[in-house]
Formats: structure tokens, C-alpha cells, sequence
């Protein structure tokens, strides 16, 4: 009865809080994203666990782990609940605090990405691009096998399963190839600018043609949903912005939400993780599935609160710079073909938990991550500093005409609201973003490379 009181309450703040922001906000920003996400999974998913419950034989088999779970403990659900009040209350703070403090740099910056002209972006699309197929004709190569075979056995593959006729490799260089996408925004960003001419907009679309099969191949062959989505959300959402009929922005509006949905519900199906056929006989059936998919966040939290001195110890924030060092220390055991060996990841220590077995991932959402880190201080500093960093990027992306920034915007926008809130491990957060991290590397290197007589900020 506690745990609803607080979840209601949180769920009320949020909603208010957004009726507030609306006033000035009509459009999706940063801290909008993280609200939506945020009231998905600590509002609407606990509500349903408290009220509803979870429909035991409308789940698959890898759903079963949930009820390892002991979330129907009224301490811990209420602790869980309490903390994801604080976190809010503090990434609110963190990012009005943010706006002022990175006001002047945030308008620097953003008065220069605003000068920035076509052919540079132009520019960067077609290296990223170029990087991006490279990467992946070196995953197909390590395969060995068909591209046909690959797309067919691409769950199973994820899913670490050996296909007779498809050679053992890791996803480091699928995953590097995801920055194919970055291209696509850009090049998508460069049709829909009415300043240029015709033929130049035309070019730019094929371009995005172009890259946006290749984009869809590489996420095909991931087998990943949220990528997915979020990709196929970046280029509905900025044809959205661009559109001036309402008619035509309440049908993109819907068909972002139905096919989101749709991937949600049937993804696992299509990619071919889950065999048979989902049992969605009711309406019930489709909840508490949809809720499933929503609810490690909080059942990883309650998980962590349970076990977390006791079984494992803090984290300590070690895992940040582990994660970064991870990246560029993954390419080159993969490139040299030499093993490199790492403490477990947050996500693995808590599928450890759960599971008996580091295998599986069950992510790490951010707030056991705060938590694992250390305590609630950990909750708290991380909250706080994720409010400030959204604060850094609004700023950043304030005020964007170029609809190139617009599609960057949107794109950062689902990274943190998503990635970061869902997937807080720092080893998968880091490297799975790595499609917009690395490309964003590579624009600082050409800006500095080509203005490097008057760049200052």
C-alpha cells in the first residue's frame, strides 16, 4: 500500500511537472525524453506489478527470471520506490542547475554548429559511412558465411547459439558498424534543408537511401530492438519536426507509437530469440508482456538493493573509466586477435545475482548503478551529474534551425533517455553508444583539423 502511495507519487510530479513545461516546450528535449522513459519505468511498470501482477503463463520461458526477483517484499518494492522519487528530484535539479552553469559554453557551441555548412557534414557523413561498411565487411568476413545466412540466424546468433556453417566471432565489429546510422541522420538531415537547392536535396536523399538499407541491414543483423527503435524514431521523429500539416505530424506521431509497439511485442519473435508464436490471448496477455519488457529496471534495482553489500561489494564508480578503456582495448584485442581479460560488468555481477551465472545480461538500470556504485550517495552524485549533463546537451542543441541538427538532436535525445536510463552499465552504455559517440569524435577531429586557426570557445 506504501510502495503505490510513493509510486503515485512520483508518477503525479512527472505528469504535473510536464503540463508545466509545456507552457514554453512543445517539442520533445532532453529532460522530456528522460520524463517519458523514467515515468514508464517507475511509474506505470510498478503500478502494474502492484496492482496486477505479472500473467505467469503469458510469459516465454526468458521472462522467468523475474520471479527471482523478490519483488513482492513490501520493504524492498517501498525502499525502490523511494529512491526513484530522490533520483528524479535530483536529475531535476542537476539539470536546471546545468542551464545556468553551462548557459555561455552551451551557446558557444551551438552558435558554431549552427555556422557549419553542408559540404562539412557532407563530409563527415561519407567518412563515417565509409568507416561503418568497412566495419561490417570485416564482421561478414570473420563469419565466413552467406549475408543471407547471417540475417536468417541473426537471433541466434546474438543470442550466443553456434549455426552449422557460420564461424564463432564476437559483435565488436558489428557493433562498431552501427555508426552507419549517424550517417543516415545526417544525410536525412541534408535532403529535408529547404536552403538547397532541388538537385543537391534529391542527391542527399538517395545518399540517405543508400545508407538508411544499410543502416536496417546492420541492425537487422544485431538483433537488437531498442536500436531499432530508436533509429526508425530518429528519422519519424525529425520527419515530424520538418512537417508543417498536422495531419501528416499526427500520422508520423502514430506510427512511431504503433511501430515502436509493434517491435516491442513482436521483435523477439521476428528476429527469432523467442521461438513458437507469443501468447497474446487477451488484453491481459499483451500488459503483462509489455510490462515485462519494462520492469528489469525496476526489479534490477530491488535486486541490487537486496544483495548489494551483502553478496557482492560497491562498485565505487571503478566501472566508468573500465568502460571507456573497454572500448578502445576491445577493438585491438579483436584486430590483433589477442585476449584481454576485465573484472565482471555491473550487468554481469547482477545476472550473477539472479541467475547463479554471469550469462544472460540483465542490464543494470541507472539507478542500481547509482546504487551498486555506492549507496544512496552513489544514487544521488549519478542522478545529479545525468541532470547536468542533459542540461550541457539542451544547451547545446538549443535553438537548431539546420534540420541536420535537428535529426543529431533527436538521436542524442533517445540515447540518453534510453540507453542511459534503461542500460546504465557503463560497459554497455558506452560501447552500444558508440554510434553516435565515435562519429561526434571524428566531427571535433575535422572542426579542429579545418578551423584549427579559429577554433576557441
Amino acid at each position: 500500500m506504501f510502495t503505490l502511495i510513493v509510486v503515485l507519487i512520483l508518477g503525479l510530479m512527472i505528469v504535473f511537472f510536464e503540463i508545466w513545461r509545456w507552457r514554453k516546450i512543445k517539442f520533445i528535449d532532453f529532460l522530456r525524453g528522460f520524463n517519458i522513459v523514467y515515468f514508464i519505468i517507475y511509474f506505470l511498470a510498478p503500478s502494474y506489478i502492484i496492482l496486477f501482477d505479472f500473467k505467469v503463463d503469458s510469459l516465454p520461458p526468458s521472462s522467468m527470471w523475474i520471479f527471482n526477483i523478490n519483488y513482492k517484499d513490501a520493504y524492498w518494492s517501498f525502499l525502490a520506490s523511494v529512491i526513484s522519487v530522490i533520483g528524479f528530484f535530483c536529475t531535476v535539479v542537476g539539470y536546471y542547475l546545468g542551464l545556468s552553469i553551462f548557459r555561455n559554453i552551451g551557446c558557444s557551441i551551438n552558435f558554431k554548429l549552427n555556422k557549419i555548412s553542408d559540404s562539412y557534414w557532407l563530409l563527415l557523413s561519407i567518412i563515417v559511412l565509409f568507416l561503418g561498411f568497412f566495419s561490417l565487411g570485416l564482421y561478414i568476413y570473420k563469419r565466413s558465411a552467406p549475408l543471407f545466412d547471417l540475417i536468417m540466424y541473426s537471433g541466434l546468433l546474438r543470442s550466443g547459439i553456434k549455426v552449422k556453417g557460420v564461424e564463432e566471432t564476437s559483435f565488436t565489429f558489428l557493433t562498431f558498424s552501427l555508426i552507419v546510422t549517424f550517417s543516415s541522420y545526417v544525410l536525412l538531415g541534408l535532403s529535408l534543408n529547404k536552403f538547397s537547392s532541388f538537385k543537391k536535396r534529391f542527391l542527399y536523399f538517395l545518399g540517405f537511401g543508400i545508407s538508411g538499407i544499410l543502416s536496417l541491414l546492420v541492425l537487422i543483423l544485431k538483433a537488437g530492438r531498442l536500436h531499432l527503435i530508436n533509429y526508425l524514431l530518429v528519422v519519424f521523429l525529425t520527419l515530424y519536426s520538418t512537417l508543417e500539416k498536422r495531419i501528416f505530424r499526427i500520422l508520423f506521431l502514430v506510427l512511431s507509437l504503433g511501430v515502436s509497439l509493434s517491435i516491442i511485442l513482436y521483435g523477439k519473435y521476428w528476429f527469432g530469440i523467442r521461438f513458437g508464436k507469443p501468447i497474446y490471448n487477451s488484453l491481459q496477455d499483451i500488459f503483462s508482456n509489455f510490462f515485462a519488457e519494462f520492469s528489469f529496471p525496476y526489479l534490477s534495482l530491488i535486486n541490487i538493493l537486496c544483495n548489494v553489500p551483502i553478496k557482492t561489494s560497491y562498485r565505487y564508480f571503478l566501472d566508468f573509466p573500465l568502460g571507456i578503456l573497454r572500448i578502445p582495448l576491445g577493438l585491438i584485442s579483436k584486430i590483433l586477435d589477442i585476449n584481454i581479460d576485465f573484472p565482471l560488468t555491473l550487468s554481469q555481477e547482477n545476472t550473477l545475482i539472479i541467475l547463479g551465472t554471469e550469462k544472460g545480461g540483465i542490464p543494470v538500470d541507472i539507478l542500481g548503478a547509482g546504487y551498486f556504485s555506492a549507496n544512496i550517495f552513489g544514487v544521488v552524485f549519478i542522478m545529479f551529474c545525468l541532470g547536468m549533463l542533459l542540461a550541457l546537451f539542451e544547451r547545446i542543441f538549443s535553438n537548431v534551425s539546420n534540420p541536420v541538427l535537428r535529426s543529431l538532436k533527436i538521436a542524442w535525445i533517445l540515447y540518453f533517455s534510453t540507453m542511459v536510463v534503461l542500460y546504465a552499465d557503463p560497459a554497455i552504455l558506452l560501447w552500444d553508444g558508440v554510434y553516435l559517440i565515435f562519429p561526434t569524435i571524428v566531427f571535433l577531429m575535422l572542426y579542429l583539423l579545418l578551423n584549427f586557426k579559429k577554433y576557441s570557445f
